[in-house]
């Protein structure tokens, strides 16, 4: 009995090992340097090119419709105990009646949906998917 306990000791401090010393170490990315304004001293920032412009603007009209999209899932550790697992997403508004389109793996395994919108968060259902096309469909309850 004791032996088996021993082996399956080992096996696992192996895996564990093999896990810590096979992960990716991102690399620290430098801090980027400020932009510096060419009138010393000036809070001014520098005018908008007419593209950065349409930007700015399309950001502004769309911006109200994009949403972040919490899925929470329960997983079993390698003990079997059960824990909660949240991920995070975007999403974009498409119709009045509340409905959301966001990409599959967004909510793929999601046991329970949030969708924050405007600093307001709301449940959410998941309504369809087409996994193939990584797209899928989410409505909320009582729309603002």
């Amino acid at each position: 009995m004791v032996k088996r306990g021993l082996q399956i000791a080992i096996l696992s401090a192996g895996l564990l090992a093999a896990f810590w010393l096979g992960r990716e170490r991102a690399p620290r990315l430098a801090e980027p340097e400020p932009r510096v304004n060419a009138q010393k001293g000036s809070n001014e920032q520098p005018p908008l090119s007419p593209e950065e412009e349409n930007n700015a603007r399309i950001y502004r009209e769309i911006s109200p419709s994009v949403v972040n999209i919490t899925k929470k899932e329960i997983e079993y550790d390698f003990f079997l105990q059960p824990f909660l697992r949240e991920g995070s997403g975007s999403g974009s508004v498409i119709s009045k009646e509340g409905h959301i389109l966001t990409n599959y793996h967004v909510v793929e395994g999601a046991d329970r949906l949030e969708v924050a919108l405007q600093e307001k968060t709301y449940p959410a259902r998941l309504v369809g998917a087409d996994p193939l096309s990584d797209l899928a469909v989410l409505q909320i309850s009582s729309p603002p």
